[in-house]
């Protein structure tokens, strides 16, 4: 959106704590905003999903509400032609919501990662 962004955060486990990681991420990228002559704006939201929220048909939806979000604002037709869109999965850098296996591949992922660490990264 030309005028804000949107994040969808999902922890990797019942410790995480995503308002914390919020405030740590609004910290870190202020300071590089300010290099730039912006901030954030002054009146932003930020909502923890509730536990029912969590399960992959609820994520999804949430997900899909955001992508939609460009042709609500008539930026786009289709959400896959806006050009500020994607996904990022710690250790798999090549995540694309644009990809048609996309959800399948990002509750494999979410699956492994969310079990603990391993040596397989070889998505």
């Amino acid at each position: 959106m030309p005028d804000h962004v949107h994040f969808l955060w999902l922890g990797w486990s019942e410790s995480s704590d995503q308002k914390r990681a919020i405030a740590l991420f609004r910290e870190a990228w202020n300071l590089e905003l300010l290099r730039g002559g912006r901030e954030w704006q002054r009146q932003a939201y930020d909502e923890v999903l509730r536990e029912a929220q969590r399960d992959r048909g609820a994520f999804g939806t949430v997900a899909n509400y955001i992508f939609e979000n460009p042709v609500r604002a008539g930026l786009v037709e289709d959400w896959r032609s806006y050009f500020f869109l994607g996904a990022l999965v710690p250790g798999y850098p090549k995540m694309d919501p644009r990809d048609e296996n996309f959800w399948e591949r990002f509750w494999r992922i979410y699956g492994r990662l969310a079990d603990g660490p391993t040596d397989d990264a070889s998505e």
